[in-house]
């Protein structure tokens, strides 16, 4: 576990946490000023069913953050192996999510209009989302987010 915790230390260290609140939080524990939800998911490919698809990142890391008392912004980052991959995913993510605005799982939570206004941006060796929902629309993505992570029972 402290192994784990002082890898991540180091990572977080580089993706510009301050040394500072590493050091007093730990690399697990450490959170972006005004963050209000973390979810931080490494080797992502593992955890798919179609781990070819082009596109998935190494990382994930989702974040919330309060802009007023109608409205959060959400910020998901994935980091990939290189700049040069990074670059070739955006093409295919930007394509992902104009295309899941049709989705009817989409429609059906009300997060269309989000994923219209999403905007992806590369970033050095990621890519970076960010969009403002709605707290309805929020609400309705982290039930989502928390029926999709629960354990599935053993056949």
């Amino acid at each position: 576990m402290l192994a784990v915790s002082r890898s991540l230390g180091v990572m977080r260290k580089k993706q510009g946490f301050a040394r500072s609140e590493v050091d007093a939080r730990g690399g697990l524990l450490a959170m972006h000023d005004e963050e209000a939800v973390a979810l931080w998911v490494e080797g992502v490919p593992k955890y798919l069913r179609n781990a070819t698809f082009r596109g998935v990142p190494d990382a994930l890391r989702l974040s919330i953050y309060r802009a007023d008392q109608f409205y959060v912004d959400l910020v998901v980052r994935g980091s990939y192996a290189s700049k040069t991959a990074a670059e070739e995913a955006l093409l295919v993510m930007d394509h992902l999510r104009q295309e899941l605005t049709v989705h009817p799982r989409v429609i059906y939570l009300g997060l269309t209009s989000a994923l219209e206004r999403a905007r992806i941006e590369a970033d050095g060796a990621g890519l970076q989302l960010k969009v403002r929902l709605t707290l309805h629309q929020t609400r309705y993505l982290l039930k989502f987010v928390s029926q999709v992570l629960r354990p599935r029972p053993q056949p």
